[in-house]
């Protein structure tokens, strides 16, 4: 299996194209830490969908971009620069795969809650020829109806 180059719908949603490095205007009235967490979800699925392509490390491109994208929405949101949000946001993290620079947003709730914490990145892009496809997602919102 291999990650598709040909098209350019998909150069676009993989991150060949450098016209995707944009401000999503749509996602400025959320709070930082929703916003983080749908960056995250959509760059986890993506990448989860070409997880068995032996190619899978070029998707590193498309994180760049979507990482780009992110920072100049939260740039917006705030009414700052890009190198604010970086200095803001960035911290390292360390999972199972090694230690990754990721964006973080935690949201304190008090004494007795844990904070809300999304990030974005962390995700290993190591081709893994046996890999089971099914892991369980978080819920973004509150399950509230």
């Amino acid at each position: 299996m291999e990650r598709p180059t040909g098209d350019c719908f998909a150069r676009d949603l993989l991150g060949d194209s450098s016209a995707s490095e944009f401000s999503r205007a749509q996602l400025v009235n959320d709070t930082a830490y929703s916003i983080v967490a749908q960056y995250q979800a959509e760059y986890r699925g993506v990448v989860q969908y070409y997880r068995l392509a032996y190619n899978l490390h070029q998707l590193s491109k498309r994180k760049r971009v979507m990482e780009v994208s992110q920072v100049k929405t939260l740039a917006n949101k705030y009414k700052t620069s890009c190198g604010d949000i970086y200095k803001r946001f960035k911290t390292e993290h360390t999972n199972a795969d090694g230690t990754y620079k990721v964006l973080e947003v935690r949201v304190e709730r008090g004494q007795d809650k844990k904070p809300l914490v999304a990030q974005f990145g962390g995700i290993p892009l190591q081709w893994k020829k046996w890999v089971a496809i099914g892991e369980t997602i978080k819920p973004i919102w509150s399950e509230r109806q």
